[in-house]
């Protein structure tokens, strides 16, 4: 199982029908798009999506989150989306487990409520995904969401994570993955992204 951050900005193509908000490049136009909750196969993966909200808001105010979870080469991998407000355990429950947990930083949810939620979930490894466009105020982000996992400081970014379920830690993780630009041409800082499988 390979993992490479993918950073969609100022990327032409649509934006996605669920918030007429996130980017949607011309080079993912033949991808199939996951809208909300449900089971979903892809590809002979099955994927879980589990409703959650960005906010406290519920009713016709409520502003809507799917976490995802998948199975892929036996690793239980969830990924959080744009989510801010906590899981309960019936949702938790939702999903088929947690090996991976790829968490949003530098949003709505607060570095101390995405402590207790790695806690809740216990990943084997957690890939914080910062929200934030600004380099530094990204590595901001990701600094005070490792000082809230007890480091002192972040681990060294990688360009991609490679892990087979035979070699996940004992202990929780978090592990720093490089953004890459889709579509810009090159490289860039860490920054706001959405998670590419290759």
């Amino acid at each position: 199982l390979e993992f490479r951050r993918v950073l969609f900005r100022s990327v032409k193509g649509r934006l996605a029908p669920r918030d007429n908000r996130t980017p949607i490049a011309t080079s993912l136009d033949s991808a199939i798009v996951l809208e909300g909750p449900g089971e979903y196969e892809v590809k002979s993966v099955l994927i879980t999506g589990v409703r959650s909200y960005r906010d406290e808001h519920r009713g016709p105010a409520a502003r809507h989150n799917t976490v995802f979870a998948a199975e892929l080469d036996g690793i239980h991998v969830v990924h959080l989306g744009d989510y801010a407000d906590g899981l309960t355990a019936e949702q938790i429950g939702e999903l088929p487990g947690c090996d991976i947990a790829l968490v949003p930083v530098g949003g709505e949810l607060s570095p101390q409520a995405a402590a207790r939620l790695i806690s809740q979930m216990e990943p084997k490894i957690v890939i914080p995904m910062s929200l934030i466009d600004d380099a530094s105020k990204s590595a901001a982000a990701i600094k005070a969401f490792c000082k809230e996992q007890g480091l002192a400081t972040p681990p060294p970014a990688q360009p991609k994570l490679a892990i087979t379920i035979s070699a996940l830690p004992e202990e929780t993780t978090t592990v720093i993955v490089d953004a890459r630009a889709e579509g810009l041409g090159g490289a860039e800082s860490a920054a706001s992204g959405t998670l590419g499988l290759s």
